[in-house]
């Protein structure tokens, strides 16, 4: 809360192999504070306190993000720029805008010592906002990694949120280095709050706000194509619990009252893949029923522990692959509830295209909530007024669709916009039972954001989120949305993916190339990459000028057809788990 936040500031300098650091903390408005004086050390990764550092700390820095080996030495990351969002239940929730990786010069020596600056350079690109580590948010004051039914709910069900904090393999080294809030808790995801909003109760109009924080999971986390499906453990891939949160305002540092409503979303959770082949929609591969019953069995197990009553809401289409995939989804809940010893969540099946048309246009909303809404009820939300909780969330709504991204985002923001007409009866406001335009706007961007981190382009469709409608130009907008996706996911996410790997600790025992050293797929694979981003880029442009222009978009497909003849080894693939998208 604001009242236990710490106005941290932080200083470092480099000497020889060690980082000296001044971690400042003042409780503010107070102006008396307390300065500690730490040095890390590059070779070893030594933490330790210190008296004043030989040399003055000049560097300024935001937050620690951690500290990870790269080879035979030490890197340490530090928060240097940030911007905040908004506020949430009076606790400052800040973006990170850029970040800095400290480590020892690389000698090329390859002496055990050595700085791996192949490590090195996938952990920038990771935790860099301006190349793959979009979406990093933190709070100062409370835990953004948990819900708050959760925070509610004591330590050991906060243990159950570990899962959203993003660097947590990046932190343990600091644990027990009393460093406090200098160690910033990451989440990957979006957070998006709308302020200022204001709603009749009564004869007054009162005032409040709407955040949605999304927290992607770090289990089975990754790139469209290289992380499809569950592993063999139940950890779905682009697992994402969203949280809606309403708060009245009262004027002071506490809400009157808060209500929230969590939803999740992830990969279809039995055993299947889709790695990247050259095809437009690459072959879909699904896993023996037995192993997927298993891992099926496993991620609601968990479920069910950390959310209660589990109701799945299944997008996909009921033909090709999408249809396969969800036979062997619904055998797979069939065995579930024959075997298991938990209840068989409820089972909701939802196929946009046919039930709407291509379009989406034909009552998406109306019909999504007839079918869903009823199953809302047991489900709830938290609530807490005074102080107090007056209501708990028994439940949840588990969307998926193929991608669980672009569907998926526009069902869970009509399940929203539905919920909070629900808070707001709780918090008084009668009336509600959609989302205004500014909360419409909220959630397309907050979809667009999630879309861009898992499958490289903001969300199909947000323009329906956007505006309740589908037209010609948010088609043409898909369409190049479609096809930069092809390129990122054959030609750029296999070192992305390999990124991620880098910030989460993940790595095969065996290893695998060092990313440094590997060789690029094909010597020529350049300009057809470039021939294929400007046919997108001019694709893409042509048809959001007019809508009746479409040589440009014959370019594209063109350029992608020529690509699509070479060989497969122009797919750029991650080395760090290179065996990962399969589970079989």
């Amino acid at each position: 809360m604001a009242s236990d936040q710490l106005d941290t500031s932080i200083a470092y300098g480099i000497f020889e192999d060690t980082i000296f650091l001044s971690v400042s903390a003042r409780p503010p408005p107070a102006s008396a504070g307390s300065t500690v004086f730490v040095r890390f050390c590059l070779s070893n990764g030594v933490i330790s306190r210190c008296a004043e550092p030989p040399l003055k700390l000049s560097e300024k820095a935001h937050g620690i993000a951690g500290a990870s080996k790269v080879g035979g030495s030490w890197a340490l990351v530090l928060i240097t720029n940030t911007e905040q969002v908004g506020v949430i239940r009076g606790s400052e929730i800040r973006r990170v805008l850029a970040t800095h990786v400290l480590a020892l010069p690389a000698s090329g020596s390859g002496e055990p010592g050595d700085t791996d600056l192949g490590r090195l350079e996938l952990l920038r690109a990771g935790l860099s906002p301006k190349v793959y580590g979009e979406g990093l948010y933190y709070a100062r004051g409370s835990d953004l990694t948990a819900s708050l039914q959760r925070q509610s709910e004591g330590p050991r069900r906060r243990e159950g949120a570990r899962q959203f904090l993003w660097n947590a393999h990046l932190v343990a080294p600091f644990d027990g280095a009393g460093l406090g809030g200098a160690v910033e808790r990451l989440i990957m995801g979006s957070v998006r709050v709308a302020r200022g909003l204001e709603w009749p109760r009564g004869g007054e109009t009162i005032r409040g706000s709407v955040a949605v924080v999304s927290r992607r999971s770090t289990r089975r986390a990754g790139c469209r194509h290289w992380r499809r499906g569950a592993s063999a453990e139940g950890h779905a891939a682009n697992f994402v619990e969203t949280e809606q949160i309403v708060c009245l305002e009262d004027g002071g540092s506490e809400p009157e009252a808060v209500a929230s409503f969590v939803q999740v979303r992830g990969s279809i959770p039995i055993l299947w893949m889709q790695p990247p082949d050259l095809r437009f929609k690459p072959r879909t591969h699904i896993g023996p029923d037995a192993a997927s019953c298993a891992a099926l069995a496993r991620h609601f197990e968990d479920l069910h522990e950390q959310y209660g009553k589990v109701t799945v809401l299944s997008l996909v289409s009921a033909s090709g692959a999408e249809g396969r995939l969800q036979e062997a989804f619904v055998r797979a809940l069939g065995e579930l509830g024959a075997s298991s010893h938990l209840d068989a969540p409820t089972q909701l099946r939802f196929d946009v295209h046919s039930e709407c048309g291509a379009l989406a246009n034909s009552g998406f909303a109306e019909k999504l909530l007839r079918k869903v809404e009823p199953h809302l009820d047991s489900t709830g939300i938290f609530f807490q007024s005074g102080g107090e909780v007056r209501q708990r969330q028994g439940g949840v709504v588990r969307t998926n669709c193929f991608d669980s991204l672009d569907r998926t985002n526009m069902a869970q923001a009509v399940l929203a916009g539905r919920v909070l007409g629900r808070a707001l009866g709780l918090l008084g406001v009668p009336g509600q039972s959609a989302l205004p335009e500014p909360l419409r706007r909220l959630w397309a961007e907050h979809g667009d954001e999630l879309a861009r981190q898992y499958a490289g382009t903001g969300a199909m469709k947000s323009h329906f989120t956007r505006t309740g409608r589908v037209s010609l130009l948010g088609l043409a907008d898909d369409l190049r949305k479609a096809t930069l996706r092809y390129f990122r996911n054959c030609f750029e996410d296999g070192r992305k993916q390999d990124a991620i790997d880098a910030v989460l600790g993940n790595e095969d025992e065996d290893g695998g190339p060092n990313p440094a050293r590997a060789p690029p797929p094909l010597p020529v694979l350049p300009g057809w990459q470039a021939m294929l981003l400007i046919a997108i880029s001019a694709a893409g442009t042509s048809l959001l000028a007019s809508r009746g222009s479409w040589p440009a978009v014959a370019l594209a497909v063109a350029t992608v057809a020529a690509l699509a003849a070479r060989a497969p080894a122009a797919i750029c693939r991650p080395t760090l788990c290179p065996a990962a998208h399969k589970q079989w």
